[in-house]
């Protein structure tokens, strides 16, 4: 899930880009990137609270 993410965000790859070069299907990649998304938000989620 991180390398797909960072694949994504740092290295500026398509879907079917980072399918590729992972050998994994595109629904894979759209799938561990949105768990990656949901996670970032919970754990950002818990320090705003923590913050304020």
């Amino acid at each position: 899930m991180r390398e797909v993410f960072t694949d994504s965000r740092e290295l500026g790859l398509s879907i079917a880009e980072i399918a590729e070069k992972r050998q994994l299907s595109p629904q894979t990649v759209k799938n561990q990137l949105s768990a990656a998304l949901k996670r970032l938000r919970t754990g950002l989620r818990q320090w705003i609270k923590i913050i304020f």
